[in-house]
């Protein structure tokens, strides 16, 4: 199925990279499972419970769509949750298949590390969105205190 050059290809990367996708994978449940309670508070805080935010609930709920008030919010944490546990259960993996040099058990240790990759590039996306929609929000706030 794979070349021999390709599985030693795989092999020589993975032993090259395996404790720092270890330490790293570590490292990034932990900096979420810290930041994930602040940062559901400050958005719930500062994003889902302003008032622009009620009116633009409201105004989907007026069209028909059967909005959640707080449904973004919860798939923000499911996304949270799941980014850590995977970031875990990738570290797991580095440390207890790495030593087999085996290619599949490399195979699956690099292809969880794409999958807790994929998982933080959504994070980072979707907290960013939502921290520009309060830096908007914040701007409104200034320009109508101004006038």
């Amino acid at each position: 199925m794979i070349s021999c050059e390709i599985a030693l290809a795989i092999l020589e990367y993975h032993s090259k990279w395996s404790v720092g996708i270890f330490t790293s994978s570590l490292t990034l449940a932990s900096f979420l499972f810290t930041m994930k309670s602040f940062v559901i508070q400050t958005v719930k805080d500062k994003i889902y419970d302003s008032p622009s935010y009620r009116d633009k609930v409201k105004q989907r709920r007026e069209a028909g769509s059967r909005v959640e008030y707080y449904g973004g919010l919860k798939r923000l944490s499911f996304l949270l949750k799941w980014t850590i546990l995977v970031a875990l259960i990738n570290s797991m993996l580095q440390l207890c298949l790495s030593p087999f040099n085996n290619v599949w058990l490399a195979i699956i240790c690099l292809f969880t590390s794409v999958i807790t990759g994929f998982l933080f590039f959504s994070v980072v996306w979707i907290v960013s969105e939502n921290m520009k929609d309060l830096i908007e929000q914040a701007e409104q706030k200034a320009e109508s205190e101004e006038k």
